[in-house]
């Protein structure tokens, strides 16, 4: 095939340049944003996944344990998130019961969801692209909000 690697050395680190996160920086100072920005601490504790996609932006970057509730549960493909749903360890978002979606969502601090969120966690709610090449930019939001 045309394009594709053939050969490589597995031993060379061909991506030097790596990005650096100190959990001692400090937050922006908010005054210079609109009262509409929001803020997460970082690292990201308590994530729920309403876009099975991102299950696996969290497996690379081996913080799948901040998975915490997942939506469509049934079309999620982690052998381990699915141990997980087993398990207790996380939990099938309520499609019907929206007092009972509601409270299993209170204590999430991020959402990651590929269309509009609700008004009631919109403050938490990052909206990924499923069919669409996410870009370097939104590629690196995700990796920013959840590298240690």
């Amino acid at each position: 095939m045309a394009g594709c690697v053939t050969n490589f050395d597995n031993t060379t680190d061909y991506f030097p340049a790596k990005v650096q996160v100190d959990d001692a920086t400090p937050a922006p100072e908010a005054s210079k944003f609109s009262n509409t920005t929001v803020f997460f601490n970082i690292p990201v504790q308590n994530v729920a996944l309403l876009a099975t996609t991102a299950v696996s932006y969290l497996e690379m970057l081996g913080e799948r344990v901040a998975i915490k509730v997942v939506d469509t549960e049934w079309l999620v493909s982690s052998p381990c998130v699915q141990l997980g749903l087993e398990k207790g360890e996380i939990i099938s978002l309520e499609d019907t019961n929206m007092t009972l979606r509601t409270n299993q969502l209170k204590s999430i601090d991020l959402i990651f969801s590929s269309y509009a969120s609700d008004p009631t966690t919109a403050n938490k709610t990052v909206i990924t692209s499923d069919v669409d090449d996410p870009g370097p930019l939104n590629v690196s939001l995700v990796l920013f909000l959840l590298t240690k």
